[in-house]
């Protein structure tokens, strides 16, 4: 068996690591070799996790990423698998049983391809950041571009599409026999989703604890900014080890 997980900064260790990228510039992502990025990585949640359940790990989440990018990302890194032969078509199975747990982050954050700095933007309300370096001035163009997003879109918007990134990834999971859990970071989403959709929701997708399971109420142990210390990520893959413990 394998553990895959995806979320934000609350997965990735905002808080716990100073900035996005390293010494030379290099994205902090799961490919990145350096020693700051492994120390990074054997201190949040997800490593913590694995330790438990005695399985190897991989840890897709990005600081100030988006559910766009969870999405993208996570379907990218399974249809690899399955286009690279480890997936057993016949039987239903991948090489490793996996464990897929995603941590779903804020609706309104947003991501788009950036073709002069070749590579993917991530948008928050509050700023944008891409994983290469940028010019100032290009930098002025998307967040220009990130502000007039944000002047055309509402919280309807956000739950909708929060409605078909959830069900996107349950499906894919569940067709190809990946077990999965899900946990929320937004506490207001479901509130603009219709009563039919919070209803799929509750009844067609596996959370952890509940349809609203809140990613916060695993830890209280936190740093100033909200997320997890290093004590609270040991919390975190304490309480979600206790969850799902018995069904893996």
């Amino acid at each position: 068996m394998k553990l895959f997980t995806n979320g934000c900064s609350f997965t990735w260790g905002g808080s716990i690591c100073p900035s996005l990228w390293d010494n030379n510039g290099n994205n902090l992502d799961w490919e990145n070799t350096s020693d700051i990025n492994q120390q990074r990585i054997r201190s949040v949640w997800p490593y913590h996790l694995s330790r438990h359940l005695n399985v190897d790990h991989v840890n897709l989440s990005m600081g100030s990423g988006s559910n766009e990018r969870i999405v993208r990302t996570t379907l990218d890194y399974f249809t690899n698998l399955i286009l690279n032969g480890q997936y057993d078509h016949v039987n239903g199975q991948y090489d490793h049983e996996w464990v897929a747990i995603i941590q779903w982050t804020q609706s309104p954050r947003f991501e788009f391809w950036d073709d002069i700095a070749k590579c993917w933007a991530m948008c928050l309300p509050t700023g944008s950041t891409t994983s290469n370096s940028t010019e100032n001035e290009h930098q002025q163009y998307n967040d220009h571009f990130q502000n007039m997003h944000y002047r055309y879109c509402n919280d309807k918007t956000y739950s909708h599409k929060y409605f078909q990134q959830v069900t996107t990834l349950a499906c894919f999971f569940e067709k190809h026999h990946i077990k999965y859990w899900f946990s929320n970071l937004d506490k207001m989403v479901f509130t603009h989703l219709e009563p039919a959709q919070q209803q799929y929701l509750r009844t067609h997708v596996n959370w952890i604890k509940s349809v609203r399971a809140y990613f916060g109420y695993l830890f209280d142990d936190q740093t100033d900014s909200g997320h997890p210390s290093l004590y609270g990520h040991q919390q975190i893959a304490d309480n979600i080890y206790d969850i799902i413990k018995d069904q893996v």
